[in-house]
């Protein structure tokens, strides 16, 4: 049972971290300069000489691809001569703001892995607390009252702690 629940933690762990990721597509330079020459880009803004953000249209607030640019190129520079060529803004800032794919859809996922985290996680360590005997009666009272009332820290803290307390079959 000790290794199903920690199964379903790191598991819910995985799935809340891949859910945070952001969700731009990562294409080539080479690719860029051809979306470029076929006048398909509104601009690019490049952060820190190591990642482009390519936009698709004008005042959007979210990239629609990113590029990683590679050490030892020429990148910005080809950039200004495209510029000259076609028609699309180029910035090559020390900042710029990446969002989510969607802030909300990113949102409602953590909480969902959240949710589940607590509903399957509370309802482990409620079996294995009910199921098995503690040294001390009493403990078997603090740690079903403490994941029910205090459910993520209580069930963190029993993952922890609360092991140990278990009488074992001698």
């Amino acid at each position: 049972m000790k290794k199903i629940a920690g199964f379903i933690f790191i598991i819910a762990l995985v799935l809340i971290f891949d859910s945070c990721k952001d969700s731009v597509k990562t294409i080539s330079e080479s690719e860029l300069i051809e979306l470029i020459k076929n006048d398909k880009v509104a601009n690019v803004n490049a952060e820190n000489g190591k990642e482009a953000f390519v936009f698709l249209e004008k005042g959007s607030k979210k990239p629609d691809f990113k590029v990683d640019i590679e050490s030892g190129s020429n990148f910005i520079p080809k950039m200004f001569q495209l510029q000259t060529e076609h028609h699309f803004s180029f910035k090559p800032t020390s900042f710029v703001e990446l969002r989510p794919h969607s802030t909300l859809l990113s949102f409602i996922s953590l909480y969902l892995f959240g949710l589940l985290f607590y509903i399957l996680g509370g309802i482990v360590c409620l079996i294995i607390i009910l199921k098995n005997k503690f040294k001390d009666p009493i403990d078997k009272l603090a740690w079903v009252v403490t994941v029910i009332f205090v459910p993520v820290i209580g069930i963190i803290l029993f993952a922890l702690i609360g092991w140990k307390q278990i009488k074992r079959a001698e």
